[in-house]
């Protein structure tokens, strides 16, 4: 099942619409368009904070397994909501199925540290989004794991806050801690009673490579030619956060890369190694990635291996240099790697292979999700405040988009139609 908050209410097909039947944790709007909308403060914004840390908010006790029983979580990805819960015991002790429900191509499920829409194994993709069942460890944690390699495992442990009279719109932000646009445009809406919100804390137990783009590339093949490609004047641009005082960055290879093989039980093997970036600060808005200052602002260490079948060059954050340069929340700068993998496409002779920016999530080491579930009484409040905001959205929208934006829009609202009426 498939749906869209801004059609309609996607709750009134989960559940009676006038009696609210809560299984799992228990614990009015004008709509006259204002001449100029004012953006509303927000706190514990960005990424130099710990996210989906409700100071206000209360702890209640609620174990991972009964946050997910009933109707289970419910979770906003802008105006698009999604549920996700546990909807039978597995075929093994302690093990239950899963059942989403999302809107095909919205974010959904967990986030997989700062989101990824694919983890690399023996360097192919595979999807990180259809979980199949959930495994309870004897600590109380979920175990996730995913139909397209049982050998993908997400930890989760969620903690659950009593949510009742806080603001609606802190709660909603995207994967980088920033709030949503719908909670841009909302009013002073409250939670009402029993409203509960849960916080997650993911980790995995093994390295996982992590894909954040479906389109990113470094334009070389392999990582030897990827080190030469830069190594004289034009840096490799780092992707950067945004942030107050982020300062863009470049970096260059020192020497290049050159692979060691070693001889061992009859088999030749490519031995790690490691080597040194050297950092540069970049101008903004060029085409081509260009330096800003001939000096270098440090270095940084790189080391090259093999993680799960994959070639990867990942890349540790010197304590002295910025996380947001390097596209790292501060959070989750020991954490989560910027690296660059091998990816391999196609098969036979039309196989190719291609150095593709990724990120090194290492084992055990916990990242707070910035991204709030939550029950579904506080899930009907969102939605109400959704749809009594929206018309300060569409007329914002209307006075702000660009020409270009406006013909997309009118070309996508045609093929709509079109597709409407063939069906």
């Amino acid at each position: 099942m498939s749906f869209r908050l801004t059609r309609r209410l996607f709750l009134t097909g989960f559940g009676a619409a006038s009696t609210l039947a809560l299984t799992g944790c228990v614990s009015a709007v004008s709509q006259k368009t204002e001449e100029k909308w004012i953006f509303p403060r927000f706190t514990n914004l960005g990424s130099r904070v710990l996210p989906a840390t409700p100071d206000s908010a209360k702890p209640i006790a609620c174990s991972t397994l009964d946050a997910l029983s009933g109707e289970g979580l419910f979770f906003f990805s802008d105006d698009h909501g999604a549920q996700f819960r546990v909807k039978g015991q597995g075929r093994q002790k302690n093990t239950y199925l899963i059942e989403e429900k999302f809107e095909k191509g919205e974010e959904h499920g967990f986030s997989w540290g700062s989101g990824a829409v694919a983890i690399l194994k023996n360097a192919r993709r595979i999807q990180p989004e259809r979980p199949s069942v959930i495994k309870i460890a004897p600590d109380g944690h979920a175990v996730i794991a995913f139909t397209d390699d049982r050998t993908l495992e997400l930890h989760v442990k969620l903690e659950a806050y009593d949510v009742s009279g806080r603001p609606i719109r802190e709660y909603l932000r995207t994967r980088a801690n920033m709030p949503t646009t719908a909670a841009l445009f909302m009013g002073a809406e409250q939670f009402p009673e029993g409203s509960i919100a849960y916080a997650a804390t993911l980790w995995v137990e093994q390295d996982e490579i992590l894909s954040p783009s479906r389109t990113a590339f470094t334009g070389s093949e392999t990582l030897e030619d990827f080190s030469r490609r830069y190594m004289k004047d034009t840096p490799m641009c780092m992707r950067s956060l945004p942030g107050r005082d982020v300062q863009a960055i470049g970096v260059l290879f020192e020497k290049p890369i050159n692979a060691i093989k070693v001889r061992r039980r009859g088999r030749w093997l490519e031995e790690a190694q490691t080597g040194n970036f050297k950092v540069y600060a970049t101008k903004r808005g060029t085409i081509f990635c260009q330096k800003s200052a001939p000096e270098k602002l440090g270095d940084a260490r790189w080391r090259l291996g093999w993680v799960n079948g994959t070639r990867t060059l990942s890349v540790e954050i010197p304590d002295e240099l910025d996380a947001l340069s390097f596209g790292m929340s501060e959070s989750n700068r020991h954490c989560l790697l910027p690296a660059f993998s091998e990816e391999r496409k196609g098969s036979g002779q039309r196989r190719t292979r291609q150095v593709i920016p990724t990120y090194l999530w290492k084992k055990n080491c916990k990242i707070r999700d910035a991204q709030f579930r939550f029950n579904e009484k506080a899930a009907r409040a969102i939605e109400a405040a959704i749809t009594a905001s929206r018309h300060r959205r569409e007329q914002w929208e209307s006075e702000n988009e660009s020409e270009v934006t406006k013909r997309a829009r009118a070309l996508q609202a045609k093929k709509a139609s079109g597709h409407a009426r063939r069906l």
